[in-house]
């Protein structure tokens, strides 16, 4: 399996990253990120939050914080190695959209709680 990954140091440590054939602990697949911190805890839940909205306002043009542009790998899970690719201006624009894209389908930085929205609404026969 193929795997987009980022790597920085200020990312939480991976607990999958050896069994992945990550670089280091604190690499990431992208969606597996946003999609595995909300069930990892609250800090990895924070920490994926704070990262979409990284992304969000690189996306917009507004971000003018401190942290660098993440490293980017190609991985092949299936055979545990990485390949790192260089930081073009296209590939900082399609793993930023990705990143975006990622972090929005698995509700990153959107929803608070899993009962953000009501479920069920006195008075309203549910279809």
């Amino acid at each position: 399996m193929y795997l987009l990954v980022i790597c920085r140091e200020d990312l939480p440590p991976d607990p999958y990253w050896n069994i992945l054939g990550l670089p280091t602990p604190h690499c990431w697949d992208i969606d597996m990120f946003f999609e595995l911190a909300p069930r990892l805890g609250t800090y990895y839940a924070e920490q994926a939050k704070r990262i979409f909205w990284e992304f969000y306002w690189r996306r917009v043009g507004r971000y003018h914080h401190h942290h660098p542009f993440p490293r980017v790998y190609l991985c092949v899970s299936d055979e545990r190695y990485c390949i790192p690719l260089p930081l073009t201006e296209k590939l900082r624009r399609f793993v930023t959209n990705y990143a975006v894209i990622s972090g929005a389908m698995y509700h990153v930085g959107v929803l608070k709680t899993e009962h953000a929205y009501p479920t069920h609404v006195e008075g309203v026969v549910d279809v």
